[in-house]
Parts: C-alpha cells; sequence; structure tokens
C-alpha cells in the first residue's frame, strides 16, 4: 500500500522504460525522461502534443495509470501500463478510443474526483487545498489517523497513550467492512458511481457485502479476518483455506452454532478457487479475484 501512489521520477516502471514508444488509438506514443522528471509525446501525423507526468497512481502489478498537473488542473493519461501484459493500454474507465490529439492525452479530471484518488492513494489527504505535502502512498495515518500525541504518550510511558490513535481492529464486523470500502467500495458507493457487472470485482468490500453469510455481525467474515493490512497480499488460495475453515464443517460433520456453514460436497481445500472465481474484464489485463462468497456455476461464473 506505500506505493499506491509515486511521484514520477520514482516509478520504477517510468524509470526502465524511459524512450519506450508503442502505438494506441492510431497515435504514437513516447515515454522521455525530462529536466523535471517524465513526460510523455502523443503524436500523429504532423500533430504532435507533450504533457509532464507528475504522479503514478499504482505501482504497476496490476496496473500504473498516470496523472498530470498543469495550470492547476488534473489530466489523467489515456494510457495505462499493465502488469498482466507488461505494456501499455487504453485507461480502464477511458473507454472510448482517443480521435485527437487532446483526447490522446487523457482527460481533465474533476477537482472532486481528483480529491478522491489521492484520499485513497495518498495520506493526510484534507477536504480542502493542493497535494504537494501530503504523504506519498497509504501511509500507517490513513488508517490509524494523526498519531504525535499517541507517539509522544507512548515515549513518556504516560497512560492512555494507547487511547490516542484509533485502532480499526476495535470496530464491529460491519463498521470494520465500511472502513475498509471507505476505499475498496462499499455496496452504497458502488449504486452512487453506477458500475455494473463485471467491472464490481474490483471493490471487494462490495462483493463482501453481498455474501450470503455477510450480514450478521460475524467478525470471521470480514476484511481482516482474511487480510493482515501490515503484511503483503497472500495470493495462494489454499492459504486462505483455514479461513473458510474457520465457519464451515467438513465432510459429514453437522453445521453448530459455532460453525454454521455447511460442508462443501466438492472439495475441503482451495475454497475460494471455486466460491470466489477471478474475472478478468475489458482492458484491465488483470483477473480480479470476486470476493462475493457463493455457490458459483460454470455458466455464471461473472457477477
Amino acid at each position: 500500500m506505500t506505493q499506491a501512489l509515486l511521484l514520477a521520477q520514482d516509478s520504477e516502471v517510468l524509470r526502465s522504460r524511459s524512450g519506450t514508444t508503442f502505438d494506441l488509438d492510431s497515435f504514437t506514443y513516447k515515454l522521455e525522461h525530462a529536466q523535471q522528471g517524465y513526460a510523455f509525446t502523443a503524436s500523429k501525423g504532423s500533430e504532435s502534443a507533450t504533457l509532464p507526468i507528475t504522479w503514478a497512481f499504482g505501482d504497476g502489478k496490476i496496473s500504473q495509470v498516470y496523472f498530470t498537473e498543469k495550470d492547476g488542473k488534473f489530466y489523467e493519461s489515456h494510457f495505462s501500463y499493465y502488469g498482466g501484459t507488461d505494456g501499455f493500454d487504453r485507461t480502464t474507465n477511458q473507454e472510448r478510443p482517443a480521435d485527437s490529439i487532446s483526447t490522446a492525452l487523457g482527460r481533465v479530471v474533476s477537482a472532486s474526483e481528483t480529491r478522491r484518488c489521492f484520499a485513497c492513494h495518498a495520506t493526510a489527504v484534507t477536504a480542502t487545498g493542493g497535494y504537494k505535502d501530503v504523504g506519498i502512498g497509504v501511509l500507517c495515518e490513513a488508517c490509524h489517523g494523526p498519531g504525535a500525541d499517541h507517539v509522544a504518550a507512548m515515549n513518556s510511558k504516560l497512560p492512555g497513550g494507547e487511547g490516542l490513535i484509533m485502532n480499526p481492529a476495535h470496530l464491529s464486523p460491519t463498521a470494520s467492512v465500511d472502513f475498509c470500502g471507505a476505499c475498496h467500495m462499499t455496496w452504497v458507493d458502488v449504486g452512487m458511481g453506477d458500475v455494473s457487472g463485471p467491472p464490481t470485482t474490483r471493490f471487494p468490500a462490495f462483493g463482501l457485502m453481498n455474501s450470503r453469510c455477510w450480514g450478521n455481525g460475524d467478525a470471521r467474515i470480514t476484511c481482516i479476518a482474511c487480510h493482515d493490512p501490515h503484511a503483503p497480499l497472500v495470493r495462494g488460495t489454499a492459504q486462505y483455506d483455514e479461513k473458510c475453515l474457520a465457519c464451515h464443517v467438513v465432510g459429514t460433520a453437522v453445521p453448530t452454532k459455532a460453525h454454521p456453514g455447511k460442508a462443501c460436497p466438492t472439495a475441503n481445500r482451495d475454497c475460494a478457487s471455486c466460491h470466489m472465481p477471478r474475472v478478468e474484464f475489458a482492458h484491465s489485463h488483470h483477473a480480479f479475484t470476486d470476493h462475493e462468497i457463493r455457490v458459483v456455476s460454470a455458466q455464471a461464473r461473472e457477477p
């Protein structure tokens, strides 16, 4: 999460691909190391235009999209880097092909959308003002809030220092998923954003809230029940089996109050590989895990 946002000059993707050219939507793009960092040029025939790159959103394992800050406005690049193909393609939410130099450069991002982007990819983003002093990436205070008083109290061994910091671990199960969903998108966020179909798999909190077993206030079905926010993401499905079997019985065992989940008639390992299928959609170049836990038929693997 610390690399959810990078200054352009700190992007390994840009550094290793300086001088690269590629074609997209009948335009030719070239990445260049410029005096102030990095820039790209879009050209077609005798027309060309260049924009500097100010920010890189994402570390590139899934994708990396580029923002330019110019004359008080923010521009999202028409192209993004995708780790799944180790190359560049159209930015996921820019569905229409570029039909002019202006659209080939990207789109103007509204002030409100820009702030939402930084709020989830950076730390200490305020309701107003610029972004020069934000914490680069999702740092401790992004989840725990300002920590200076807490650190001072703990260093001085003052009683009650623990209470001077926000600890999401103390939230109720529902509030916990809502808390993670502030960036990872809750059911309400997705509904208000008018997103549907396979692209919703990008939003794990939304998927979890659609699961049959969601809503009973059980701490075993929250984001942090399976994912340690202080550790790298575990990707192997078998590593999550113990989490599934914390609720589900195995074999011929009868469900109980402590283990209310029925036994799977097919297997007792790699549960997530069937019940949380991976879905790839147009221009994503990555298969996202669908967090809507359910019995999935072969004919309806997509949400």
